[in-house]
């Protein structure tokens, strides 16, 4: 008898702790107030919330600014005279350093000699927030 009394005063006591519990919350609110209602979507995303990056039109990579999509630039190697060096016995050979042609490419350090870098403004994604409806846009 006393453990069917128990039950039933737990049981109770679980009710009122629930239904405080559900009086207490406040007024579902939508997450994010700004958005278009529904059935209508951003003109400029499609209710995507993301467009196409403006500044690299979504290819994700832009040409380097450092060496403008030129990789590097052609220099005098360092290492020989015009691709000979003196060898040993007293003669010339061509320079391991240029393969005997003079001149060696320094290649871009920004790009690693590719001529394009991730793009800044979408992070290497190819989209950026859209401005218009975008939560995390900047308002």
């Amino acid at each position: 008898m006393k453990f069917s009394s128990v039950r039933l005063f737990m049981s109770f006591a679980c009710g009122v702790l629930l239904s405080l519990l559900v009086s207490c919350q406040p007024d579902p609110k939508p997450p994010y107030p700004d958005l278009p209602t529904p059935g209508k979507t951003c003109k400029s995303c499609n209710g995507e919330f993301e467009i196409i990056c403006p500044e690299c039109n979504g290819m994700k990579e832009v040409t380097c600014e450092r060496c403008k999509g030129l990789r590097g630039k052609r220099i005098n190697c360092s290492n020989c005279d015009h691709g000979k060096v003196k060898s040993f016995l007293g003669g010339e050979k061509d320079c391991d350093k240029c393969n005997g042609k003079g001149i060696i490419t320094e290649y871009c350090s920004k790009c690693s000699g590719k001529g394009r870098v991730n793009c800044e403004q979408c992070r290497g994604t190819g989209k950026i927030d859209c401005p218009e409806c975008s939560p995390k846009a900047p308002k």
